[in-house]
């Protein structure tokens, strides 16, 4: 029994060392979490040395926190996963929108004032499940104001 203790605290420092490592990383590209930098510096009293070494602990902490909810709640996750994925769909159908005048698609929706919740495109006070009926419609509409 001591023996797999051993093992596993031994395992459990080298799985932290590569999360340091990982937060170090993140901290020396710049590719912070802001909450996390502003609670190092608040609890560093803006010291920015010491709100590097805290950024570290924090930052080390919640990629624990993540795993666990991760393991805890994988359903959270997989929403998560599965609202990326919409929102990639989303970004293709967009840029593959008819050229007005021009534009990108991207543009294009902006122009138009489409917006998206994730479920239904909104145009006006009408909501849509397709992009190309909200374009359609809000073309047929600004045509029809000229």
């Amino acid at each position: 029994m001591f023996k797999r203790f051993k093992r596993s605290a031994a395992a459990n420092r080298l799985l932290e060392e590569s999360l340091y490592n990982q937060a170090l990383t993140e901290l020396e590209s710049g590719e912070m979490r802001g909450g996390l930098w502003a609670k190092a510096l608040v609890n560093a009293s803006g010291d920015e040395q010491k709100a590097r070494g805290l950024y570290l602990r924090y930052r080390v902490q919640a990629m624990i926190d993540e795993a666990e909810v991760a393991e805890r709640f994988p359903e959270r996750i997989h929403d998560r996963i599965d609202k990326k994925t919409t929102q990639e769909e989303t970004r293709s159908k967009v840029e593959k929108a008819i050229p007005f005048e021009g534009i990108t698609g991207e543009e294009l929706i902006k122009k138009l004032g489409i917006t998206y919740d994730s479920e239904y495109y909104y145009y006006s006070k009408y909501k849509y499940k397709k992009l190309q009926e909200a374009i359609s419609y809000a073309r047929l509409d600004t045509q029809r104001d000229k």
